[in-house]
């Protein structure tokens, strides 16, 4: 059996503050948190192997999902315009909603189940900052 899935495109749109402390004379601690919407494009693949052929399965559909974002790092100021930046952040993005495809108890699968499930990330990060 093999199965080719469709390419999917997320987006993402999350709006948030950070607060910066001094813990030296050019180092500078920071924590941020952002709250969002993200757009989940549905999860479809084409199965085929043997006497089976189901095209275009659809695992899960589009939708829009609540995501949320903390963040904490600390920058180090090489001069008043430019510094560098180390941070882990910590990115939660909810379940996708039920693709419910009929094609799917073919497979053996329960077409109301929704094995997908909220989706966490802990990214870690090193950037730079333009001070203007």
């Amino acid at each position: 059996m093999r199965a080719r899935f469709a390419d999917a495109h997320n987006t993402t749109f999350e709006l948030g503050s950070r607060y910066y402390w001094p813990i030296g004379t050019d180092w500078r601690s920071f924590a941020g948190i952002a709250l969002g919407a993200t757009h989940l494009d549905d999860i479809r693949a084409s199965i085929a192997g043997g006497s089976l052929d189901l095209p275009n399965v659809r695992f899960t559909r589009s939708g829009t999902v609540f995501s949320q974002s903390l963040e904490t790092g600390v920058e180090y100021d090489l001069n008043k315009a430019f510094g560098i930046s180390f941070s882990v952040d910590a990115n939660h993005t909810g379940a996708p909603l039920r693709g419910e495809d009929p094609q799917l108890t073919a497979l053996g699968v329960n077409a109301g189940n929704n094995d997908a499930q909220t989706r966490w990330s802990f990214p870690l990060s090193i950037s730079t900052a333009y001070h203007f």
